[in-house]
C-alpha cells in the first residue's frame, strides 16, 4: 500500500513538474513580447497592465515552485523510508540543482523587477536559462 501511495505521489510530482516547466515557457514567451521589440509602446498603459500581470503571474508561479520543492522534500522521505532509494536519490538531486540555480528566488526577483518596469532579462535575472527554469522531470 505504501509503494502505490508512493507512486501516486511520484506520478502527481511529474505531473506538476510539467504544468510548472509549461508556465515558466509561456511567461518566458509572454515577458519577451511585453519587454521585447514587439512589447509595444513604452509606458503605456496597456503595456503597463500586462507587464503587472506577468508580473503577478511570476509571483505564483514563485509560490508554486516553493510548495513542489515541499511536497519533492516529503516525497524524497517518503521514498527513503520506503527502500525506494533509487527514486530518492534523483528527487535529491533535482531539489539540490534547484537550489543550486536559487529558482525561486530568481523568479520572484524578476517579478519584482517587472512591478518596476525593468526587463529581466536584460538585467541578467534569467540570462539564457529562463526558458530552463522550471525543475525538470528526473529519466527514471
Amino acid at each position: 500500500m505504501r509503494q502505490q501511495q508512493a507512486s501516486s505521489r511520484l506520478g502527481s510530482l511529474a505531473d506538476e513538474t510539467s504544468r510548472l516547466a509549461k508556465e515558466q515557457r509561456d511567461q518566458a514567451d509572454r515577458i519577451h513580447q511585453a519587454f521585447g521589440q514587439q512589447g509595444g509602446q513604452p509606458g503605456s498603459q496597456a503595456g503597463l497592465q500586462d507587464k503587472r500581470k506577468i508580473a503577478d503571474d511570476r509571483q505564483r508561479l514563485a509560490e508554486d515552485l516553493a510548495a513542489w520543492k515541499r511536497k519533492c522534500r516529503n516525497t524524497t522521505r517518503e521514498l527513503a523510508t520506503n527502500k525506494q532509494n533509487a527514486a530518492s536519490t534523483k528527487l535529491r538531486e533535482a531539489l539540490s540543482d534547484m537550489q543550486q540555480s536559487d529558482l525561486r528566488s530568481r523568479v520572484q526577483r524578476g517579478a519584482d523587477w517587472m512591478r518596476r518596469g525593468i526587463d529581466p532579462n536584460a538585467s541578467g535575472a534569467t540570462g539564457n536559462r529562463g526558458r530552463d527554469a522550471a525543475p525538470r522531470k528526473g529519466s527514471g
